[in-house]
């Protein structure tokens, strides 16, 4: 198996001045040959003007990778987020959500994603979404992706065992978004 951790902050720069800050552990493990399952542990601190929270959150997530040579560049995976649904008081419920994805590669340094996010809209978020990502060099990649009216763009930096990940995301109707997170692999 592998283990990984990782520290996340997501500023939104909307009415609510939201700041959250996550740290993260993550373990995977191959099942069989395609197939692996993984779960993540996450204290997750939400803060508002008005209100301050922390919680603990559970995730869980399968990916299956078809050895049948005719569809060795596909991977599908499912996703449920926040099996626990940890309350934010002052802030709210963050509601169980299933996600769906399949992914595309058609050369080694290029991945194109269509996923459904939040199915059946649970925490009214439900959306379809699609991007891609290309390694530019062993230790930069880019990424950019549409979901209904929004984009989002983001890169990678990358070196060893560590990744630097940023992501800025135009909203529709509000401020925009941006992310920072720097993960390490075992």
């Amino acid at each position: 198996g592998k283990f990984g951790g990782g520290f996340e902050y997501l500023h939104a720069s909307d009415g609510l001045g939201r700041m959250d800050t996550a740290f993260q552990f993550t373990y995977g493990q191959y099942v069989t040959d395609g197939l692996s399952f993984g779960g993540t542990l996450r204290f997750h601190d939400a803060k508002t003007a008005a209100a301050h929270k922390n919680n603990m959150a559970f995730d869980i997530g399968a990916l299956y990778r078809p050895t049948d040579r005719s569809m060795k560049n596909f991977s599908f995976a499912l996703v449920v987020l926040d099996i626990n649904e940890p309350s934010f008081a002052g802030i709210g419920l963050q509601k169980r959500t299933y996600h769906a994805g399949i992914g595309y590669r058609p050369d080694k340094l290029t991945v194109l994603d269509l996923d459904w996010y939040d199915i059946g809209s649970v925490a009214k978020r439900g959306q379809v979404r699609f991007g891609g990502e290309r390694q530019m060099t062993k230790n930069i990649a880019l990424r950019a992706g549409v979901a209904q009216s929004t984009f989002g763009v983001g890169l990678s930096l990358m070196y060893k065992w560590v990744t630097v990940d940023y992501g800025f995301q135009r909203l529709k109707g509000t401020n925009d978004l941006n992310m920072l997170s720097l993960t390490a692999n075992f």
